[in-house]
C-alpha cells in the first residue's frame, strides 16, 4: 500500500497540473489491480440500474396504455345507447338474488 505521503504528493501534482507518470509508476501494481476490480464492479452495477430503469419506464408506459385503453372503454360504453335485447343487472335484481 501507498504511503500517505505518496499519497499526498501525488495529489499536489494532480492540482498543481505536473506531470504525474513517476508517481502513478510507483503505485502498487496490486492496488492497481484492486481499483480496477472495483471500477469493473462499478460498471456492472451501473449496467444494472440502467436495466433497470429501462425496465421501470417500459412498466409505466405499459400502466399509461392500459389507463388509456380503460378510459376509451368507459367514454365508449357510456355513449352507446341502451340494447333491449340485453338486460343489465339492476340493484333490484342483485338484492333478489342474494334472499
Amino acid at each position: 500500500m501507498q504511503n500517505m505521503s505518496d499519497i499526498s504528493v501525488l495529489y499536489e501534482k494532480l492540482t498543481a497540473g505536473q506531470d504525474t507518470t513517476e508517481c502513478a509508476r510507483s503505485v502498487d501494481p496490486l492496488e492497481r489491480s484492486i481499483f480496477t476490480v472495483e471500477r469493473e464492479k462499478i460498471a456492472i452495477e451501473k449496467e444494472k440500474l440502467v436495466l433497470e430503469k429501462e425496465r421501470i419506464a417500459f412498466e409505466k408506459e405499459k400502466c399509461a396504455a392500459k389507463s388509456s385503453l380503460l378510459g376509451q372503454s368507459a367514454v365508449l360504453l357510456s355513449t352507446m345507447p341502451p340494447n333491449p335485447e340485453v338486460q343489465s343487472p339492476t340493484v333490484a335484481d342483485y338484492r333478489r338474488q342474494k334472499s
